[in-house]
């Protein structure tokens, strides 16, 4: 495998509400690369508010290689990190206080990312968290040619944890 010296951005806003997938309302998909000899490997993972002066209102989200085919049967999500499908967590951790019973402030906002850096998107990459989360993103990828042997072992390590599923689309173990 070796560096193409190619990076990529991708940036949006999610709003789970409206952008979620039909079958798991906690997931949006938010790029595909359908090419083959090639993987990408997230460099950067930054989150900021739906809006500008708007707060976060989430805990945190997991980034999945996430085939559709693959979001059938039992939840898919249900293991987390230990899945190898899922390559990086972004954490928010923030206080919510109510002085006297009034209105809600929210302060002491912690933020981290958790990036797998053996882990590469093979085909698809999208956003798993709460079904009302608002966020904006940045991923910073950058692109790795491949052959033909590296390529099929990439795609084996990332749907080798598959929470039982086969890639088949049936759902069945």
């Amino acid at each position: 495998m070796r560096r193409t010296g190619r990076t990529l951005s991708l940036k949006g806003r999610v709003n789970m509400t409206q952008d979620q997938d039909p079958v798991y309302d906690t997931y949006t998909q938010i790029w595909a690369d359908e090419r083959n000899d090639y993987v990408w490997r997230i460099t950067a993972l930054e989150i900021g508010p739906y809006e500008p002066n708007s707060l976060y209102r989430f805990d945190g989200l997991d980034v999945w290689t996430m085939p559709k085919e693959q979001m059938v049967g039992t939840d898919p999500f249900a293991i987390g990190f230990e899945d190898n499908r899922c390559i990086a967590q972004y954490m928010l951790g923030n206080r919510m206080f109510a002085p006297g019973g009034g209105v809600e402030l929210w302060g002491g906002v912690e933020m981290r990312s958790i990036i797998d850096p053996e882990a590469f998107v093979t085909r698809e990459l999208g956003f798993r968290s709460t079904n009302t989360a608002t966020f904006s993103y940045l991923v910073t990828l950058e692109e790795y040619q491949t052959s033909p042997v590296e390529e099929v072992l990439q795609l084996l390590k990332t749907s080798a944890q598959k929470a039982g599923v086969i890639n088949d689309g049936s759902g069945e173990v």
